[in-house]
């Protein structure tokens, strides 16, 4: 008698879904669900970093057996030969990053904690609860199409706790940058371009700061990374011409949202109502 997943789906039934941020060159994302399928020995010239969304995966790395269940983190290191197969019947679920070293390393340096080598995980498997839900919007967040303020600003955040939470061949040095100054700078660089595309390296640039350092400090400061003002403003600005004749489309597209429904979704979740019936009541 076959078993069904707890959600009512039929486990045998697998999916695999590739994507590449544009935003983000070196980073290639998976999100799949295998059951029967088994991958002979292999490596990935970059980093996989895999977090198990439900059943169990099984695989052999640096000359051990290794059993990642839901909610804990499989991670392998650039050149390291690995397999993978199911060690539960209903097989696994996860969501993976491949970042390449050269992304990484980047990163690194953003952080300014880079020691010249290629950093690296001891463990195969990482249990930390407090990196799991980050890590899933993360991942959700880079596989729609969202502003490149916003893929820079999760990974850098996202993926710097993990780096400083958990890699090895790091040095950490403090910064003795005037970041308050910088925080303010990239704020009001923020107010001024609600129109524009922007990105946190030219924020960085332009404040004389590194982009994980300057992403730290203005959540720091003002309680939201830079993204997230950024949205904050610009569906403020949103209310104000939603009191005009301009064309909600026009509206959406001037502020650098995606379509008019990107736009209805996130006023919606701000405001609790959408642009078309808050035009209406005022």
């Amino acid at each position: 008698m076959k078993s069904w997943g707890m959600d009512g789906q039929d486990p045998t039934l697998e999916y695999v879904h590739h994507h590449r941020p544009a935003g983000l060159p070196g980073l290639e994302l998976l999100t799949a669900h295998y059951h029967g399928f088994e991958f002979s020995p292999h490596l990935h010239e970059g980093y996989c970093i895999a977090l198990i969304e439900d059943g169990a995966e099984q695989f052999r790395c640096r000359g051990s057996e290794h059993v990642a269940p839901k909610g804990v983190l499989a991670i392998v290191n650039p050149d390291e030969v690995h397999t993978g197969r199911r060690a539960v019947e209903s097989g696994w679920s996860y969501r993976v990053f491949y970042p390449s070293p050269a992304r990484i390393q980047k990163l690194a340096e953003s952080m300014e904690a880079w020691g010249g080598g290629t950093p690296f995980f001891s463990e195969a498997i990482l249990r930390d609860e407090a990196l799991i839900g980050p890590l899933r919007n993360l991942h959700r967040a880079l596989m729609e199409p969202v502003s490149p303020l916003e893929q820079e600003s999760r990974w850098l955040e996202t993926m710097g706790s993990l780096l400083k939470r958990h890699a090895r061949g790091l040095v950490f040095r403090p910064s003795g940058r005037a970041g308050r100054d910088a925080a303010a700078r990239a704020r009001e660089l923020l107010n001024d371009r609600l129109e524009g595309p922007v990105s946190l390296a030219q924020l960085a640039a332009e404040t004389g700061i590194s982009a994980w350092h300057l992403n730290r400090l203005f959540r720091q400061r003002y309680g939201l990374p830079p993204h997230a003002y950024q949205l904050q403003m610009r569906l403020a600005q949103a209310k104000r011409w939603l009191r005009t004749t301009m064309p909600i489309a026009e509206i959406a597209a001037r502020l650098g949202f995606a379509d008019q429904a990107h736009l209805t979704r996130l006023f919606k979740r701000s405001f609790g109502t959408t642009p078309s019936a808050y035009r209406r009541m005022v």
